[in-house]
């Protein structure tokens, strides 16, 4: 089942994808390109600008010359298209200059004419690029779900698959939410979105879960630091807080991220550009290789953390969640878990802390996880938690309507109350 949830069938609905829309947009452009050229075939000769023509006339005659080059392109004249002469047929010294302005007066119509069917041209062409561009991310995620067991690396999916048990594809996750939180009457128009995420570059890819949930919710407040830990503290929440739309609700989607290389190792990832794995992420991966290195003391300069308050909370914060690693699966996955501990314990403390939040909407979501990010198939994210809390306090677990049932934990960190400390509902 954690397989089929994985990789689940794009939705399919209105504006979905082309349709007719596309069609009849591509054929509206077509035409309208078309019609210039139409016209100048029908001279027998290359389309050339408006104002050229006239202007050619204007130097041997006056506003007749014009005005009959000009009638002679309207449709039912009897002009050049009904057989009439062409302005290139008006004889230099035929006419005299028109002082009343009636040259300039078509040579304004003229450039008017030409202005008018640029700008239909433009506009379609606009247009119809707009209905690509908005096909284009569903068109790159189907083709990511149907095509990636061609080329993603086996180690790495059996590491994923045996550390984070139900981890979903990016895209499943954000659907997910919209879907469960669309019942709510969460739009974007009425939400405002933060989220909290280890500003590491490779968590900033296209196509990926910041991009998605951005492109889904509009906008969003940065709340997170290393690791993905709320480090914007109180001030950075209440200042999120007073710029949520009126009656609205707010969002924040939170997770400390990991990589897995194409051997499988978890904690690593080969950056763009490099030709050497590296460490992901490499805060928390820090933080454990500072604690447990041999000799290392307890102090801020032992452990190089003097001017690095950051990472000096994720060490302190750490430290006590160590014990119990060596029963566990893998010491990375393991830490990752505990970071995300972390990080959800000082999310929901910060939330606790701030009572005036219902003042500024009706109702908060927390959606909560740990981000994999993989070299080749595309990024997951482990969900562990998916929480509303309404103006009344009522708090609705919504994990497993969007997810399904939680991942079993125990084996992969060691004991039942390892997996516990995680799963646990958080509240606030």
């Amino acid at each position: 089942m954690a397989a089929a949830r994985r990789c689940r069938a794009p939705r399919r609905g209105p504006g979905r994808g082309p349709g007719p829309a596309l069609l009849a947009l591509a054929g509206a452009l077509a035409a309208a390109a078309a019609r210039p050229a139409a016209w100048s075939a029908s001279r027998g000769r290359a389309p050339r600008s408006g104002t050229g023509r006239v202007a050619r006339a204007a130097k041997g005659g006056g506003a007749a010359a014009v005005q009959e080059g000009l009638a002679a392109r309207r449709p039912g004249s009897g002009g050049r298209r009904g057989g009439g002469p062409s302005l290139q047929q008006v004889r230099p010294g035929q006419l005299e200059y028109d002082r009343q302005g009636g040259l300039f007066g078509a040579i304004a119509n003229e450039m008017k004419a030409d202005e008018a069917r640029r700008t239909v041209v433009a506009v379609l062409g606009a247009a119809l690029g707009g209905v690509f561009v908005g096909t284009l991310g569903q068109q790159y995620q189907i083709a990511q779900k149907a095509f990636r067991r061609f080329y993603i690396s086996p180690p790495a999916e059996r590491s994923m698959n045996a550390f984070f048990p139900t981890a979903l594809l990016a895209d499943d996750v954000n659907r997910a939410v919209s879907d469960v939180l669309g019942k709510r009457g969460y739009t974007s128009q009425n939400t405002l979105y933060a989220q909290s995420m280890c500003p590491d570059e490779i968590n900033s890819k296209a196509q990926e879960l910041v991009a998605l949930m951005q492109g889904e919710w509009g906008e969003a407040f940065a709340l997170g630091g290393l690791a993905g830990l709320p480090f914007a503290g109180k001030s950075g929440f209440e200042a999120f807080l007073h710029h949520t739309p009126v009656d609205g609700k707010i969002l924040i989607c939170f997770a400390p991220h990991v990589g897995i290389n194409a051997d499988g190792v978890v904690g690593s990832h080969l950056r763009e550009g490099q030709v050497k794995s590296s460490t992901a992420c490499g805060a928390a991966v820090g933080a454990f290789n500072a604690i447990t290195k041999p000799g290392g003391g307890n102090s801020d300069n032992d452990l190089g953390l003097a001017y690095d308050a950051q990472e000096k909370y994720i060490v302190e914060n750490l430290r006590p969640l160590l014990p119990g690693i060596e029963a566990s699966q893998d010491k990375i996955a393991y830490v990752t878990y505990q970071t995300y501990n972390i990080a959800r314990d000082l999310m929901l403390d910060t939330l606790k802390g701030i009572p005036d939040i219902y003042d500024w909407c009706d109702e908060l979501a927390v959606v909560g996880g740990i981000m994999i990010n993989r070299n080749k198939g595309g990024d997951f994210f482990q969900p562990l938690t998916f929480e509303a809390k309404s103006r009344d306090g009522v708090l609705t677990d919504l994990y497993q309507q969007a997810f399904g049932p939680r991942p079993e934990l125990a084996q992969v960190l060691g004991s039942d109350a390892k997996a516990k400390q995680v799963l646990s509902p958080g509240g606030w």
